[in-house]
């Protein structure tokens, strides 16, 4: 007699055991309204970086290393004459290889060519110009790259990302709306994706600055910042 009470209230939480998992279980049958909110913002660029290298060639590989090396003190020098501080100068490639010669089917080496190329990170890009000249007439023979962009970034990613999220909720509330129905809840929000965009001006021989009489023009234009968002709203 006891074993059979035993055995009915196992059967019985057993039974509610089962319950229990089968409503977990259940599928979720919220009415939902899924978008994609995104959000543009130009802000004008206020620090630039600017990549300059200096490339010459010799037979004898230490005097193009020495050459290279006397011409690369010059442009930092007369850079951080321009009130550009030192840790706004990065080394950020230096090489020294052979130059061939074909003849037949050999190779001879006629030379080897020494290159070091800085970065100089401008806080002014007013000064960006003046960079570029000064170490243009200091040596430098390449202008590898302009990138203007913004620094302190998060404020501006703050702003464009709040308003992707005020997209987005707009959107569902116009559809919510045209339903006939109210937005009371939101399920989940996702950051899809922020980006920062540059205005990068393509590399220009060093000579074409030189022989300008005038400051080489660098036009800020503007900074593109972008987010895009997707979120689930819960409706009645």
């Amino acid at each position: 007699m006891k074993l059979s009470r035993i055995m009915a209230v196992i059967m019985a939480m057993g039974i509610m055991l089962t319950a229990t998992i089968a409503l977990a279980a259940e599928p979720d049958n919220l009415h939902v309204i899924e978008v994609n909110g995104s959000a543009t913002m130009n802000v004008a660029p206020n620090q630039g970086v600017v990549e300059l290298s200096i490339e010459n060639t010799d037979k004898d590989p230490k005097l193009a290393a020495a050459k290279n090396a006397k011409i690369m003190t010059d442009i930092q020098r007369n850079i951080l004459a321009l009130a550009i501080p030192a840790d706004k100068l990065q080394t950020v490639n230096y090489s020294l290889y052979p130059e061939y010669s074909n003849k037949g089917n050999t190779q001879q080496i006629v030379g080897y060519t020494a290159k070091n190329t800085v970065a100089v990170t401008v806080d002014d890009i007013n000064k960006i110009g003046a960079v570029i000249d000064t170490a243009v007439a200091a040596g430098a023979n390449n202008v590898d790259s302009v990138d203007l962009g913004v620094k302190n970034q998060q404020q501006y990613q703050d702003k464009v990302l709040a308003e992707a999220v005020r997209n987005a909720q707009n959107q569902a509330q116009v559809i919510a709306q045209t339903l006939g129905k109210n937005i009371i809840g939101v399920k989940r929000v996702y950051n899809n994706s922020m980006s920062t965009g540059s205005n990068r001006m393509v590399s220009f021989a060093a000579k074409m600055a030189a022989d300008s009489a005038e400051s080489s023009p660098i036009q800020g234009g503007t900074v593109q910042l972008r987010a895009n968002v997707a979120a689930t709203f819960i409706i009645n």
